[in-house]
């Protein structure tokens, strides 16, 4: 019995101990999955305890610091229903010289009454803008200034299609691939780093309207981006209708089919098992105006777009005219564990290379990263790291001459996404990392009011 007993504490002990290990565990991530810091006493430490340890480790950082009262410095702030926002838009910084980095995207707006083609921006992201959170309102907002009706290009049979509200999909058959899978080196991805394959002998799919927005309710324009090695067939029909069927151009090269409704709600493709087909992604347009294109990529640290060759760029650009390209990155890319930033600012001035020779005639900014916390004693608080990162994007777009824009700031500052968090009703997810919809609003809105602020001449 007392052999029993002494079995039993012996393995309380070790259980004991082994949990009071995990406190040590850094934070790791596992197949794609973030296992988080644990600390079995944070529940049971006193609130005082917790007040002296902030207060000395913030008495800690101060010291290592410079200037510590200017480390997440911004212009004054309101708190607007518990958020510390800015009072006035973040300008965008525009590190160009002899010609503004903005001029190309203002001019085009500028031109755009007199302009047969419509103006396109492409927001190149990760899963911060999955779903056109964020995009939607930003898109929404300046098509009401610019003209403009439709939610522009959209991946073919993008699984993250599903989560839009402002277009809706239905597929069977297609084979869906990004440049963020694995084994996909010898793939040839178009701008959104997508690609669809009719793998199987029927392959179907439909895109709805979405009833509730009137800007995304009909189809009109309708324009099929594709590549194939040998004549392909595909068809297709509006709300049900008789199919017709084209024989589609071969070659290498991004080819583009467009197609015309009288005010559709639903359109639908069809095609047989082709594995040598690549069906890229449509462009929905009801009319001249600004298109923004929403092309995020879920795990995508920027690295996939080198998975897209200039050459490829240059096709799509020569169809679409790109005249401002988004990067919105960093997310997958920050960790509490990691202080040195420079390869990433290496990492992302190449990126933008790349995409200045893809898109020549294109304005480029690069978005800082937005607020994301990390706990400490119990409490979520910015990453402390996080500032180091936003130099580096900075930087990054002051090397290469394009412009940058503070979504940091925008958001707040020091600590706004545990209020975007908090919120009532919340604006942002329990990961502390994404906002929701209803916080992609709010910093959609606060980047419209950038661009508006730029192209008015008061930047």
């Amino acid at each position: 019995m007392n052999n029993q007993l002494f079995k039993v504490w012996l393995l309380s002990v070790i259980l004991l101990c082994a949990l009071f290990s995990l406190y040590y565990v850094p934070e790791l991530k596992v197949a794609g999955y973030t296992l988080k810091e644990m600390d079995i006493l944070h529940d049971v430490k006193s609130r005082k305890e917790l007040i002296v340890t902030n207060l000395q480790n913030k008495q800690t950082k101060d010291k290592k610091s410079k200037n510590p009262s200017k480390k997440f410095s911004g212009k004054p702030v309101v708190s607007n229903e518990g958020l510390s926002i800015p009072t006035e838009p973040v300008p965008i910084e525009d590190f160009g010289q002899e010609t503004p980095a903005m001029q190309a995207f203002y001019d085009a707006l500028r031109n755009l009454p007199e302009s047969e083609k419509s103006v396109h921006m492409g927001f190149m992201g990760d899963s911060f803008i999955e779903g056109d959170i964020l995009t939607d309102k930003l898109r929404d907002t300046l098509q009401g200034i610019f003209g403009g009706s439709g939610v522009g290009y959209v991946a073919f049979a993008n699984p993250s299609t599903d989560y839009r509200l402002n277009i809706l999909q239905r597929t069977t058959g297609f084979k869906s691939t990004s440049a963020v899978d694995s084994g996909v080196r010898k793939k040839r991805f178009d701008i959104s780093g997508h690609l669809a394959i009719p793998v199987t002998d029927s392959n179907a799919i439909t895109y709805y309207g979405a009833g509730k927005i009137p800007k995304c309710r009909y189809f009109k324009n309708i324009t099929l981006f594709y590549s194939t090695p040998h004549p392909s067939r595909i068809s297709f029909n509006y709300q049900g209708g008789k199919r017709q069927t084209y024989t589609l151009e071969s070659g290498r090269r991004l080819h583009a089919l467009a197609l015309q409704a009288d005010s559709a709600r639903n359109l639908s493709f069809y095609s047989q098992k082709d594995s040598l087909l690549q069906l890229f992604g449509l462009n929905f347009e009801n009319g001249k105006g600004l298109y923004l294109d929403n092309f995020s990529l879920r795990g995508n640290a920027g690295t996939a777009l080198f998975r897209t060759t200039a050459d490829m760029y240059q096709q799509t650009d020569s169809l679409l005219h790109y005249k401002l390209i988004v990067l919105q990155y960093g997310l997958n890319a920050m960790s509490p564990k990691i202080s040195n930033y420079d390869p990433y600012k290496r990492m992302l001035i190449k990126v933008i290379q790349l995409i200045k020779a893809g898109f020549p005639h294109s304005s480029i900014l690069v978005l800082g990263v937005g607020d994301r916390s990390q706990r400490d004693m119990g409490e979520y608080v910015t990453m402390e790291t996080l500032p180091k990162m936003l130099e580096a994007q900075r930087a990054a777009a002051e090397a290469e001459k394009v412009a940058f824009w503070n979504m940091f700031e925008a958001m707040g500052g020091e600590n706004s996404m545990a209020q975007f968090v908090n919120h009532d009703p919340p604006l942002a997810n329990k990961d502390y990392t994404h906002i929701n919809r209803r916080g992609g609003i709010l910093i959609g809105r606060q980047l419209a009011k950038a661009l508006l602020l730029g192209f008015n001449g008061k930047d």
